[in-house]
């Protein structure tokens, strides 16, 4: 495990961000942390992930922002054995009791190495002083219906008398506002009382079920006990953490003294016989952002700060896969006092050049996401099926750097972020099936600043080119531009282009048509190479 980022907090805290030993290093960063347990001298909280980013997406946990995927057994042991070892100098040995919690980042019953890990710990960590502790919303799926009969079976086994902790998400007795705090389908709190009733032996901890719970709220003590039994359940109560999610939607409500109407709550659900814990939110682990939910390290919060934004956008995208064919009719409507050519599409002197259709602007994980860009991948890939199909050539362009310091020029100074060659946002797309096609990767916005291209267009004779890709108002715009001071006659594609907003791709549109290019249209392109017509009006598909 290597640790990329460190953060100590003296008698309080020690947090990781580690890499693990996977293939996609930068995606297998994980944070794991040692925190004083509350409550207790000696004995310690070691939060370990169990995935990268979490897919359950808790409405006030920043783990849901990230981009998701199981950690291996051996990375999650990479990540225990790692605070083990800084305990002791001669080895992997525990501190005098540990509560070695599986819930940092991740949802344990999705992964089914949660389960391995739990009987490989019993033999690495076999004495009583090592508490497994597991913390679930309770997917339902058939999946995860055999992983927690298979967590009891383990538990009966390797973990008796009160070796092993159990705790669900709960937050609220009420269905529906569970749902929308933790979106996905899920136990009921029927089934989880009856899983529970079944987990608690006579010598078990009590099934934790956790409430985070704002300043004012409540626990309805009579039906809570309507539907748990105090015998086997017990009740932890906690604030909304102020993670990134929770204070996006409104509802962070740290406290870092108990306030008197949780203890009111707690006192009320005390008389019907739980037991009650009560979590306040630590002010120097609030301060390191190390409280459940929240992420620490620089690094992942960067990235969860742009999963959120990225949310945004989608949400704001003025196209999608559902609405581009009827944004095309309107789009054709929009430019047609612009164009002052239609010119015919000669297939057998054409080529298609798709731009920087590149996980830089598809991934939405990347700081450059467009939601756009995925609008139009299945028409981009429509075409170069048929272009491909009809024997003529497809070529792509990508944008990467080897080194943005030699070889970005102005591109530099005007943005905040460039692509690095070898990259995974250097990809292209693989539903676009470049890797038998010519690939120019370029360090300016026109991929002709790489000589090869025009090298290429030259050599096969081809005098017609059409653009699809991104972005329309730059790289598309730049490359018709030069096709067309080089001699090439250019189309776009306007349903297979894009840009960040619908105005700056109208405008492209609009102004290409007025002075370089003729607008096409996915279907009337593929009408055209299947021989349907020879079009003289590119929406006349439309």
């Amino acid at each position: 495990m290597q640790i990329l980022e460190e953060r100590i907090i003296p008698g309080m805290a020690s947090l990781f961000l580690g890499r693990s030993s996977g293939p996609d290093n930068e995606a297998s960063a994980v944070e794991f942390l040692e925190t004083k347990a509350p409550g207790s001298t000696g004995a310690v909280d070691w939060w370990i992930s169990v995935q990268k980013g979490c897919p359950v997406g808790c409405r006030f946990c920043d783990g849901g922002s990230l981009p998701w995927g199981n950690l291996r057994a051996e990375d999650i042991l990479a990540q225990i054995r790692c605070l083990a070892s800084r305990r002791s100098s001669e080895g992997p040995a525990p501190p005098a009791f540990v509560n070695l919690r599986l819930s940092r980042v991740g949802e344990p019953s999705l992964n089914p190495d949660t389960l391995k890990v739990l009987r490989l710990l019993a033999r690495e960590f076999p004495g009583p002083d090592v508490i497994p502790c597991l913390s679930t919303a309770a997917p339902k799926s058939p999946v995860t219906r055999d992983f927690f009969e298979e967590l009891l079976a383990i538990k009966n086994l390797l973990y008796p008398n009160g070796r092993f902790d159990l705790q669900f998400s709960a937050h609220s007795l009420d269905e529906r506002r569970r749902q929308e705090l933790i979106p996905i389908k899920k136990w009921s709190l029927d089934e989880i009382s009856e899983y529970g009733s079944r987990f608690v032996g006579p010598s078990d901890r009590k099934v934790a079920l956790a409430f985070a719970l704002p300043e004012g709220a409540s626990i309805d003590p009579r039906r809570l006990s309507a539907l748990f039994d105090p015998e086997r359940f017990r009740i932890l109560i906690t604030p909304v953490y102020a993670a990134e999610a929770a204070k996006a939607l409104g509802i962070a409500r740290p406290w870092h003294r108990v306030p008197a109407p949780i203890r009111a709550c707690a006192a009320g659900l005390r008389r019907r016989g739980f037991d009650v814990e009560i979590r306040a939110d630590e002010a120097r682990l609030a301060q390191a952002a190390a409280s459940c939910g929240r992420l620490w390290s620089q690094a992942l919060r960067r990235r969860a700060a742009t999963a959120l934004k990225n949310i945004e956008l989608e949400r704001q995208s003025y196209v999608t896969a559902r609405t581009i064919s009827s944004k095309a009719l309107t789009w054709a409507k929009e430019i047609k006092g612009f164009e002052r050519q239609r010119a015919k599409l000669d297939v057998s002197q054409s080529a298609l050049l798709v731009m920087d259709m590149q996980e830089l602007f598809l991934d939405s994980g990347s700081e450059a996401y467009m939601p756009s860009s995925r609008a139009i991948l299945r028409n981009a890939a429509r075409l170069r099926q048929a272009f491909a199909k009809s024997g003529r050539p497809v070529y792509f362009s990508f944008h990467a750097h080897d080194d943005p310091a030699k070889d970005g020029g102005l591109m530099s100074s005007w943005w905040r972020m460039l692509c690095r060659a070898g990259s995974p946002e250097s990809r292209i797309a693989p539903a676009l099936d470049p890797d038998l096609c010519r690939t120019f990767r370029k360090c300016r916005y026109s991929p002709f600043s790489h000589p090869g291209l025009e090298d290429a267009l030259r050599l096969e004779k081809i005098r017609q080119l059409v653009v699809a890709g991104v972005a329309t108002h730059l790289c598309v715009d730049s490359a018709v531009r030069d096709a067309f001071d080089l001699g090439f006659q250019p189309f776009v594609v306007g349903d297979a282009t894009a840009s960040q907003t619908e105005e700056l791709h109208l405008a492209a549109l609009r102004t290409l048509s007025h002075g370089f290019a003729g607008i096409l249209w996915t279907d009337a392109v593929m009408n055209i190479l299947g021989g349907k017509f020879h079009a003289q009006d590119p929406t006349r598909t439309l």
